[in-house]
């Protein structure tokens, strides 16, 4: 699965107050961890899942 951004959306992620960039910023980073879980294996997988549920906590603590 890949994630393409248009120009229009990146504008209007740009255009956001700050806090809200800064969620996003975390979503992208978290969505970009599931990418890795997906193309991992084994040890690196369990790595990668514990690092995307410390993200996936960040946002809960955000929200």
């Amino acid at each position: 699965m890949e994630i393409q951004f248009s120009n229009s959306d990146l504008a209007s992620i740009l255009m956001r107050p700050q806090q809200m960039r800064t969620e996003m910023a975390f979503e992208v980073a978290a969505l970009k961890k599931v990418m890795q879980v997906q193309k991992a294996t084994g040890e690196e997988m369990q790595k990668l899942v514990q690092e995307a549920t410390q993200l996936g906590r960040s946002l809960d603590v955000r929200a």
